[in-house]
């Protein structure tokens, strides 16, 4: 019987100030529900690392807020953010880059590869190391994407003149 592989991903992201106005609102359980899942993976995967991978990304938005001390200090009944992110920072979860809104990096212009070494969840957690763990062939990313914006352009086309 043939192996089957399955690549399980999760992306994080709140937008900007999204957990302290959940907080100082009527929904302020969200906020506490919200930051329980975000620490509920390590715990979940200790014991298996060597069964699975996960793949994670966080968008910067959100990684800004759990690097925020008033943050921190606001939700220290909740859970520990510090020791949230330094589980993930040890644990072998595979993070996937994302731009500081979450846009996939692909789909970033080639002339915005500055961006690679800033604001992300890879750079966050892996240091300047993460350009080589998940971006060895940029060229062949964009060349892959100009492909596919290609076919999905003259799809377009195609179904417009089917109108």
């Amino acid at each position: 019987m043939a192996e089957i592989y399955h690549a399980l991903g999760l992306n994080m992201h709140q937008p900007p100030g999204n957990l302290l106005s959940l907080h100082n609102s009527n929904e302020r359980w969200e906020a506490r529900q919200i930051l329980w899942c975000y620490d509920r993976p390590t715990r979940m995967i200790e014991g298996y690392e060597d069964v699975a991978k996960l793949h994670m990304s966080f968008s910067g938005t959100l990684l800004k807020q759990l690097e925020d001390p008033g943050i921190r200090e606001t939700f220290q009944d909740v859970v520990d953010i510090e020791d949230l992110l330094a589980r993930y920072k040890m644990s072998n979860i595979e993070f996937v880059g994302t731009g500081l809104y979450h846009p996939v990096y692909p789909l970033i212009p080639q002339s915005d590869d500055h961006l690679l070494t800033a604001e992300t969840s890879c750079n966050f957690f892996w240091g300047s190391r993460w350009v080589h763990r998940s971006f060895d062939d940029l060229e062949q990313t964009y060349y892959l994407l100009d492909t596919a914006m290609a076919l999905i352009s003259e799809k377009k086309r195609t179904y417009r003149k089917s109108l």
